[in-house]
């Protein structure tokens, strides 16, 4: 199969990150999910586990001309 990295690229493209405008939910399993929010937030290829059903909430925004990701929350299943 793919590495971990090559098929959390495709996580995010398939969810249209980071350009995509407006909501966008994506699901995929472990590693690919968190590997996908790792790589979104912080550049490099990472294993961020999170939990089977977790609610990774990302978005996008301009500061100072700018394109930044910021993590809006992160939510244990067990907490929805």
């Amino acid at each position: 199969g793919r590495p971990p990295a090559a098929r959390a690229a495709q996580v995010r493209a398939a969810a249209g990150c980071p350009a995509q405008k407006g909501a966008v939910v994506a699901a995929a399993h472990q590693p690919d999910l968190g590997s996908a929010v790792a790589q979104l937030l912080s550049g490099p290829p990472a294993d961020w586990s999170l939990k089977k059903g977790a609610l990774a909430w990302i978005a996008s925004r301009e500061r100072r001309g700018e394109a930044q990701v910021v993590l809006r929350a992160a939510i244990s299943p067990d907490l929805l």
